[in-house]
């Protein structure tokens, strides 16, 4: 199960609670058979976790819920008390969790909760993690939370895209000799980069900045691929309707295309931003 391999490279809080859940559709057919099946399968789970980390004192509770996946996963985790929810993107082993889409996707728009979303299986605690800003007054609390799933790391990536207005209506230019106009817009994203940057240092981590002009969506998945990196964090508003197509799209593009885990960091109200 990749989600669970995932968490317990976590740095969990001494007796830290873990949850593990599955969700049963409404229709399955012979139900009290496969609620037993997915019982024995949850139980394997636990003594395993218990037998590969007895030093981690994790205090471990299951459970079997019926019903559409989203709506059940953020119920349960507002009924406990969650700080996280973690998902396996395709799934593993004979316990399927769920698969990447309509139900990761939607615990990120409906719920309150940040995601992880697990798509390798994780040998060792994160290492090359990369932040994706938008520069708005949620960028800071994404970084935050990243750092709480990462632990001990000596540096990570910050990469923010820009857009440059009505580039087709001026003179042609390139990422190497931009024109005047470009390079106006260009300096402000990086100047701004650079402070946001500047304001990360009581937090304790080097931090290397990558400006990118265009579409985030193509910024984010070259990044990732040539840096090799395991971690990438994203803020996500989860709205609905045209912003969310604009601003959430972008969250959502990554969740379905990175070959890294993706850590979808929901602010707590509404924020503002130059970019996506």
């Amino acid at each position: 199960m990749l989600a669970l391999r995932r968490v317990l490279q976590l740095p969990m809080a001494p007796n830290a609670r873990l949850h593990i859940v599955h969700v049963m559709p409404e229709d399955l057919p012979g139900k009290s058979r496969a609620r037993a099946t997915i019982r024995t399968l949850l139980n394997e789970a636990v003594d395993r976790v218990r037998s590969d980390e007895p030093s981690r004192q994790l205090k471990i509770t299951t459970g079997i819920l019926q019903g559409r996946s989203f709506v059940e996963i953020i119920r349960c985790a507002r009924m406990i008390d969650a700080e996280l929810v973690v998902i396996g993107r395709h799934g593993a082993g004979r316990l399927h969790v769920m698969r990447i889409g309509s139900t990761a996707e939607r615990i990120v728009r409906h719920g309150d909760l940040p995601v992880l979303v697990v798509n390798a299986k994780a040998t060792r605690p994160y290492r090359r993690p990369m932040i994706a800003t938008a520069l708005d007054d949620s960028s800071r609390q994404v970084v935050k939370l990243a750092l709480r799933i990462l632990g001990q790391v000596k540096s990570i990536v910050v990469i923010h895209a820009y857009h440059v207005p009505y580039e087709g209506f001026v003179s042609a230019g390139t990422d190497a000799a931009p024109t005047d106009y470009q390079l106006a817009f260009k300096n402000r994203a990086g100047a701004s980069l650079a402070r946001f940057i500047a304001s990360l240092s009581d937090l304790g981590v080097a931090c290397e900045g990558v400006l990118h002009r265009g579409d985030p969506r193509g910024a984010i998945q070259a990044a990732t691929a040539g840096r090799r990196t395991d971690l990438l964090a994203i803020g996500a508003h989860g709205r609905t309707g045209l912003p969310h197509a604009i601003l959430g799209s972008v969250a959502e593009f990554a969740m379905r295309t990175v070959a890294c885990d993706v850590l979808i960091c929901r602010p707590t109200r509404e924020t503002y931003g130059n970019s996506w």
